[in-house]
């Protein structure tokens, strides 16, 4: 090979380490494939919204989004992404007809030749509860005019464990650790106040407890706790 062989042959190569990156991160990319809602009831409405950023530079449409099984429905929030922004689709779990630990999906499609399809994962524990560390109540009702909720999460037999953050869903409720960590026998202490500026209706939302177990563990415990608010 020649010199200008070698000069022509360097630059492809330098143009290719250039460009494959930026077309690996081009298209929608889901921030959080999967999703554990952990350890909850049986019989409960559960939601989420997984969301996707767009790292082109070019608008996305988000065409649909597609459920795995007839226990759950899918909502695009946001059809059309801008490059650098984010799209949410909105998920809805039913843990009717279910016991133990499972794992559905959910399909996205969208006009990006980069992403034309994206599959996110969430799982779910249902009437199981880890150890016997259960909520108690295991859900919430709200009617009109209610106090502040107290939860009580039970640890029978664990040394150590502690709430270590928490994910709502939406802000028609609001969470306070009351009590963060329980050894052997204790329970941890939760209020939830609901929001006073809801219209007339029916509300459906849920919270996430993220729990640090002791080091045989090795990872996060999640329980999730469903919400039903009557206002009328």
């Amino acid at each position: 090979m020649n010199r200008i062989s070698k000069v022509i042959c360097t630059q492809l190569i330098l143009v290719l380490l250039i460009c494959i990156p930026v077309m690996a991160g081009a298209g929608l990319q889901p921030l959080g494939r999967i999703f554990d809602f952990g350890a909850v009831g049986i019989d409960y409405l559960l939601y989420h919204e997984f969301e996707f950023v767009n790292r082109s530079s070019e608008p996305i449409r988000i065409d649909s989004a597609v459920v795995s099984c007839d226990c759950s429905k899918a909502w695009v929030i946001d059809s059309v992404v801008a490059p650098g922004d984010t799209g949410r689709v909105k998920l809805q779990f039913s843990t009717k007809d279910y016991y133990g630990r499972t794992s559905k999906s959910m399909q996205v499609f969208t006009n990006s030749e980069f992403s034309p399809k994206m599959e996110c994962f969430y799982l779910s524990t249902i009437g199981q509860w880890l150890m016997g560390i259960r909520p108690n109540p295991s859900s919430i009702f709200f009617l009109p005019g209610a106090a502040p909720k107290v939860i009580k999460i039970l640890n029978p037999s664990l040394e150590g464990v502690s709430i270590t953050a928490i994910e709502n869903y939406n802000d028609w409720v609001s969470i306070e650790v009351s009590k963060e960590s329980a050894d052997t026998g204790e329970a941890m202490e939760l209020k939830v106040i609901l929001a006073d500026n809801l219209p007339k209706g029916n509300y459906y939302t849920n919270f996430r407890i993220q729990l640090k177990m002791p080091d045989e563990f090795k990872k996060p415990h999640f329980l999730t706790m469903p919400v039903k608010i009557v206002r009328y």
